[in-house]
């Protein structure tokens, strides 16, 4: 049911003639009532038939965004509705906004969101600026690798590869020299990749020195930075140097800290995580480059775009230690090689070899060895070190032959002694000085003996100076 239209003619008075007495026969009464015909018809018509047609159902209503309904029984039963629901607990989707929550709650809602993102959040990371307190970014952790080979495939030149470095020298047999380098099993095809280099002792005459990704256009190599994709997982970077002329095409260029990441392989480590915004910044950072692995990252919002990490580590395993790095941040050292030894180099704690902590402060080592004598005339000692001094002694009490010696590189000592021996000619024994000798030469210890020639020197009893038949001769070098 709607609401009824009235339909009643009312156009009473304008159908009378213009003497409706006379003409129309009206009485003075009649005339009168025509007067009142049209209103009484509308009071009629208000109280039979407007007013009982007046219900919630009759009334129509525009439909909202927020009240969906066609009249206004409709709208007021989709209200309750609602209202009902906030009072119990469900609330209708998109009707309670920011406006409408108290800062506290805003605090509590917003402050403990985590972000997940590759970046280390800064003042240009603030997400919900209207309440920053306690919100929390984590970094994860990711491995980036340079996937370059070493292999250069050349025409007009050839290549010297040495640590971090590629030097190309043309030949001589054309203007226009190319190193061409194959990647294959890289990523997957179309994979983005960025490839990173510098270039260093340029000869002056050449013209032009460009790169190429997969045979694309040629781009400038002095600008260090090149991005483009794989090809069905594989990747050729084309080095290209042009000189005025052949016979001027025999200079030289080095490619410095190559390297070639592949960015969307980094990215399936860390699913979810909002991509890194300046990636060519962040990768020429690690130059020269291997494999460097960013570990896992905590940072908690402390004002608008201030962060504060407290957590970066996956796991601190035995023997590695934590210390303050750059910016406030905490840092990781990982093992030290065995008997290394802890130095601050730059402001920071490194492991250092015990022979260079030894070279460079100058301290002075020990070490203990022995040898056992075998009485002959000529004998060579080689010793684990090169003794700055070399403290040498038999064990047990010595004897006059064989006192206790200290030595120094490039220094002999001798020591004489009369001995009898039997001549081989005529059978006589005679009395004559022998002498033995120790000399230390670097970490050579040679014991030599003088020869009785023309003598039986059995009758000596070859009784030599540091080398005794089956005495045990100690020594300490101090290096």
């Amino acid at each position: 049911m709607s609401i009824p239209k009235m339909t009643t003619d009312l156009a009473v008075i304008q159908k009378l003639s213009d003497l409706p007495n006379s003409t129309d026969g009206l009485t003075a009464a009649q005339l009168k009532a025509k007067f009142d015909e049209a209103p009484l018809a509308i009071q009629k018509w208000l109280n039979e038939n407007l007013v009982p047609s007046l219900t919630a159902e009759n009334i129509p209503f525009t439909a909202t965004s927020e009240i969906n309904a066609g009249n206004l029984a409709e709208a007021i039963q989709d209200v309750h509705s609602q209202v009902k629901d906030a009072s119990s607990g469900s609330i209708v989707n998109g009707s309670v906004t920011t406006a409408k929550l108290s800062p506290e709650l805003l605090e509590r809602v917003y402050g403990g969101r985590p972000w997940v993102g590759l970046d280390i959040p800064g003042s240009a990371q603030n997400p919900n600026a209207d309440y920053p307190i306690g919100q929390i970014w984590l970094r994860p952790a990711f491995t980036v690798v340079n996937a370059a080979g070493e292999s250069w495939v050349t025409s007009g030149c050839t290549t010297a590869a040495a640590e971090n470095r590629l030097t190309v020298t043309g030949n001589n047999t054309v203007q226009t020299v190319t190193a061409v380098q194959a990647m294959t099993s890289i990523g997957q095809d179309g994979d983005r990749v960025y490839v990173l280099l510098g270039i260093e002792n340029k000869d002056s005459e050449i013209s032009a020195l460009t790169v190429s990704l997969n045979g694309n256009e040629e781009q400038d190599a002095s600008a260090g930075v090149f991005s483009g994709t794989l090809a069905g997982g594989a990747l050729t970077v084309q080095l290209s140097a042009t000189w005025p002329s052949t016979s001027l095409a025999g200079g030289s260029f080095d490619v410095v800290n190559y390297a070639v990441v592949n960015i969307d392989r980094i990215l399936r480590q860390t699913p979810g995580a909002a991509e890194m915004t300046d990636w060519a910044s962040y990768l020429g950072g690690l130059l020269p480059l291997a494999a460097h692995r960013s570990g896992r990252e905590l940072y908690i919002q402390t004002g608008a775009g201030v962060w504060e990490n407290f957590d970066h580590f996956d796991t601190i395993h035995p023997g590695e230690l934590i210390y303050g790095g750059a910016n406030n941040r905490v840092e990781k050292l990982a093992v030290g090689a065995e008997k290394s030894m802890l130095q601050m180099i730059g402001g920071k704690p490194e492991w250092i070899p015990m022979d260079n902590v030894a070279e460079s402060g100058s301290l002075m080592r020990v070490m203990k060895g022995s040898y056992t004598g075998d009485a002959t005339a000529t004998r060579t000692i080689s010793l684990p070190v090169s003794p700055l001094f070399l403290y040498l002694f038999p064990q047990g009490v010595t004897s006059a032959a064989d006192p206790a010696t200290m030595l120094t590189d490039g220094v002999t000592q001798t020591a004489y002694r009369n001995v009898q021996v039997k001549s081989l000619s005529t059978g006589n024994y005679s009395t004559i000085p022998v002498s033995s000798t120790v000399t230390l030469n670097g970490n050579t210890l040679e014991l030599k003996a003088t020869t009785t020639e023309n003598y039986n020197e059995a009758s000596d009893g070859k009784n030599y100076f540091g080398n005794t038949s089956g005495v045990t001769y100690n020594w300490i070098a101090m290096y």
